[in-house]
């Protein structure tokens, strides 16, 4: 592995991260948009600056980071981190009892700003349709804001 950034690993972190915050299973849909929201807070509107620097370009990454986002949840699958279930959304993955656990140890200034950036977008796109957030930040836009 040459670098530990935009790696299955990396997004694994995040991604239990991102549950914890949820508290609750969630589909691929949701986890991949709001962990991109989570990322880039600061355009957002849930901080003062994204957690991986600014970026002009950052809708036209969106798409791409899906099945990094997917491969992540498998291995926190075959790892015991999360379970997959069927939800009123089809497929949702929640945390287990060692995934909470896991959670808890992750103590570095990157996971607590992350988790606080997390809680607050968890907040807000609850109740928010997947499909509707996917829409919306393929297109280039805020769920946020009516366009």
């Amino acid at each position: 592995m040459d670098s530990l950034f935009n790696t299955a690993f990396e997004n694994s972190l995040r991604i239990a991260l991102l549950l914890d915050a949820f508290g609750r299973p969630q589909n691929l849909d949701m986890i991949y948009a709001a962990d991109f929201m989570t990322i880039f807070g600061g355009y957002f509107g849930f901080g003062h600056n994204c957690l991986q620097g600014e970026n002009r370009m950052l809708f036209s990454i969106f798409t791409s980071r899906r099945k990094i986002v997917r491969q992540a949840i498998n291995s926190l699958v075959v790892e015991g981190i999360v379970m997959p279930s069927i939800g009123s959304e089809g497929l949702v993955y929640g945390l287990t009892e060692t995934g909470r656990q896991f959670c808890t140890s992750l103590s570095s200034e990157y996971a607590k700003e992350y988790k606080t950036t997390a809680i607050k977008v968890a907040s807000a796109v609850s109740g928010m349709s997947s499909t509707l957030l996917i829409q919306k930040l393929s297109a280039g836009k805020s769920p946020f804001v009516e366009q």
